[in-house]
């Protein structure tokens, strides 16, 4: 099974979804304009690298969502193989 990466859409909801929930407002501030700009990817980490500990809050908070990422394609593989186990049977 090939695990597909996060779109940009999906990546650029998952930085919105940690400056919603960031507790530092002038971080958050920042890393919202930056991402609002050109160039959002790469404006939103030049802040956050620069960024203690917003830095490794958004390291946990982006493992943390790449990890959901990762088991939703594992369920959904999941489910569809049972589905053709499930139609095969039907056929015998």
């Amino acid at each position: 099974m090939k695990i597909e990466p996060m779109g940009s859409s999906r990546s650029y909801r998952m930085m919105q979804g940690f400056i919603d929930q960031l507790t530092d407002s002038r971080l958050a501030d920042r890393l919202a304009t930056a991402i609002e700009g050109k160039k959002p990817f790469a404006a939103f980490t030049r802040i956050i690298d620069k960024a203690d500990p917003g830095r490794e809050q958004w390291f946990h908070f982006r493992d943390q969502r790449y990890q959901s990422w990762i088991e939703y394609q594992l369920e959904d593989e999941l489910e569809e193989e049972g589905d053709d186990e499930e139609g095969s049977d039907d056929n015998e």
